[in-house]
């Protein structure tokens, strides 16, 4: 009698594991500015969204966009475990067609790779980015919400007969100013774009190319 020993391996433990393959085995993907020379290599565990040029006969103007958990870059192709896929045609006739296909909940969902020649471009949040754009999220909820309720409410004195005003605009300054710093860290996390190829919404932005 044969005695068969079946692992399920969940997704936080496979991910888990790529990251470590990846962190060990890849090679680093190193971002450069096309002018100025500035560098930035990006880390596995952060959130990145490929895109690529989706256009082909029939089709004026197409972009397939990937997003997931970035694991690593080897033999210049950018390796990530997906959670979104995106595409936009423009077909010929006029006709919008717009995908979203999601793979987050997958079984048995596999990384893909993409090859560096096929990107026109990147989106990309490290791990540590991700936390504090969370915190500032939260940050600049709590200072609106004291703004608008807690501050009122404990001005109010004498069983509602009175208001007392210096202590309104002092916690009114407080919250505005929990709101003001939820929105730093927001916008400083947020996700940075990197062009390889001129998009045509900015014709103002800068340019970077993979280094090899």
């Amino acid at each position: 009698m044969k005695n068969h020993c079946k692992m399920k391996v969940s997704k936080p433990l496979f991910l888990l594991l790529m990251l470590l393959i990846a962190n060990s085995a890849f090679a680093q993907l190193t971002l450069k500015k096309r002018e100025g020379g500035r560098e930035i290599t990006l880390k596995p565990e952060g959130e990145i969204t490929l895109t690529m040029d989706a256009s082909a006969p029939g089709i004026t103007e197409g972009t397939r966009r990937l997003q997931g958990t970035y694991l690593g870059y080897e033999d210049h192709k950018v390796r990530l475990l997906p959670d979104y896929e995106y595409r936009h045609l423009l077909l010929d006739n006029g006709l919008h067609k717009d995908d979203r296909t999601a793979y987050k909940k997958l079984k048995g969902l596999q990384p893909m790779s993409i090859a560096s020649s096929e990107l026109i471009g990147l989106n990309y949040q490290g791990k540590g980015a991700i936390k504090i754009h969370k915190l500032g999220k939260w940050l600049t909820a709590i200072g609106a919400l004291s703004t608008l309720f807690a501050a009122p409410l404990v001005s109010i004195e004498n069983n509602g007969k009175s208001f007392n005003i210096n202590r309104y605009y002092r916690w009114s300054a407080y919250s505005l100013g929990v709101t003001g710093v939820g929105i730093t860290l927001g916008v400083s996390s947020k996700k940075k774009a990197y062009y390889f190829k001129q998009p045509k919404f900015d014709p103002n932005a800068d340019l970077w190319i993979i280094k090899p």
